[in-house]
């Protein structure tokens, strides 16, 4: 594995469109509880939270479908050897201790 594709990898297996949608959920759950668009340092803490919760989830998934997407997506992070299984448990655990912070 080349270290050039390592970070790509990493950020790939996050599904950042996802988790950016699930940052935007936390927004707009915080605009319709006060009733009125609005933004802080809260609500951006929220947000940071949701994407890496969410990040960590994407991560968690590709870890415990590894031998389905070896057949079915073998271009993958894990399948195709660009993240270890391993690497890819212990990055979702990562994910999901900083979102809980």
């Amino acid at each position: 594995m080349r270290m050039s594709n390592m970070p790509s990898a990493y950020l790939s297996i996050l599904r950042p469109s996802n988790s950016i949608m699930a940052a935007i959920g936390a927004y707009i759950g915080y605009s319709i509880a006060l009733g009125m668009p609005g933004f802080n340092f809260s609500v951006l803490l929220a947000m940071l939270a949701a994407f890496l919760v969410s990040a960590g989830g994407m991560a968690i998934n590709d870890y415990f479908d590894r031998d389905v997407d070896a057949k079915l997506s073998p271009k993958k992070p894990i399948p195709s050897g660009k993240i270890s299984a391993k690497n890819a448990l212990v990055y979702s655990m990562i994910l999901f201790l900083l979102g809980n912070i």
